[in-house]
């Protein structure tokens, strides 16, 4: 394909060993202006490689990787981009590692692409740390012009990044996912959220409850969407956000928050008053199995919906 302009590939691995090709087969890419490709283990010796015999004439670059230390080599891809990539316009990197125990290490790994090449480009970066599974986890990506429209908060973003970085890459986030985490940076604001998943659910967190922090970081009358992705979220919380989430349209949470009602049917009832007049769910689904109580329940509390996805309890008998 020797005409070929955008490359986009979602998997990309050298398993094998990266086989340079005989100059005189080689294959001269002139047109190839666009590449993204997620890099699944791939190191950055093999990588720049890659980029040294292919991508001479590419303008716009976006990458996601991972484990590798060598791709933060700040000094090494300004060398890379020189003299192989002299006409590259656009560089977006996402890179995922394990952190190490020196902090200041990590920091001053960052701080190199903080040079006046970076600046000049106007290519701006920041990192965040998240602990993933039991791991300590760095997120290296870039910010301002190429922002991502996801977001994942874990309650914890290092305070000695750049909070000029910060705020103005949260104005790009339409998605936000709130994970664990230790403590609450306040300062973080994401005005343009329109969808919210939740996967982490801590009562009171700096002495405040979960939804004013919430309110703290979204304007919740924006969603349209809400994922409730924890098993057991309590339904009078799960209550309290559909009366301030007016202009909600999809919801989706587990079934065993609603075996509250079950023994208190009448004290949800009457919370539910201002939920039933004023919320526009159309679509719900619920993961988990329901019983035929909740089931009218929520046909009940939901009037406006077109589509339900449930599973049925096999010990339900429907009459």
């Amino acid at each position: 394909l020797p005409k070929l302009q955008h490359l986009s590939i979602n998997h990309f691995d050298t398993h094998y060993g990266y086989q340079k090709r005989n100059k005189s087969s080689s294959i001269q890419l002139k047109y190839l202006k666009h590449v993204s490709l997620k890099l699944n283990f791939v190191c950055f010796d093999e990588f720049e490689k890659i980029i040294k015999e292919f991508f001479h004439h590419i303008q716009i670059l976006r990458l996601t990787t991972s484990c590798d230390e060598k791709y933060l080599d700040a000094k090494r891809w300004q060398q890379l981009i020189l003299f192989h990539i002299p006409y590259l316009r656009i560089f977006d990197i996402h890179h995922q590692c394990f952190l190490t125990d020196n902090k200041l290490k990590d920091h001053d790994i960052i701080n190199q692409f903080n040079s006046s090449f970076w600046n000049e480009k106007k290519w701006f970066f920041t990192h965040q740390h998240k602990l993933e599974h039991g791991f300590n986890t760095g997120h290296f990506y870039s910010i301002r012009p190429y922002r991502r429209k996801d977001c994942t908060y874990n309650w914890e973003i290092d305070e000695e990044l750049d909070l000029n970085h910060q705020r103005e890459n949260s104005k790009s986030v339409k998605h936000l996912y709130i994970a664990c985490g230790r403590k609450l940076n306040r300062q973080n604001y994401f005005p343009n959220v329109i969808q919210l998943t939740i996967s982490c659910y801590v009562e009171k967190l700096d002495d405040y409850s979960f939804i004013t922090n919430l309110e703290c970081m979204i304007s919740l009358k924006q969603l349209t969407k809400l994922d409730i992705n924890i098993w057991g979220f309590p339904f009078e919380e799960m209550i309290k956000l559909l009366r301030l989430t007016p202009n909600l349209y999809t919801l989706r949470f587990n079934a065993y928050s609603l075996q509250e009602i079950d023994s208190n049917s009448t004290k949800y009832n009457i919370l539910l008053q201002h939920v039933l007049k004023k919320n526009k769910i159309e679509n719900l689904l619920l993961t988990g199995d329901c019983s035929l109580n909740q089931i009218r329940f929520i046909v009940y509390v939901f009037s406006k919906l077109k589509y339900l996805k449930i599973r049925i309890n096999s010990t339900t008998e429907i009459s």
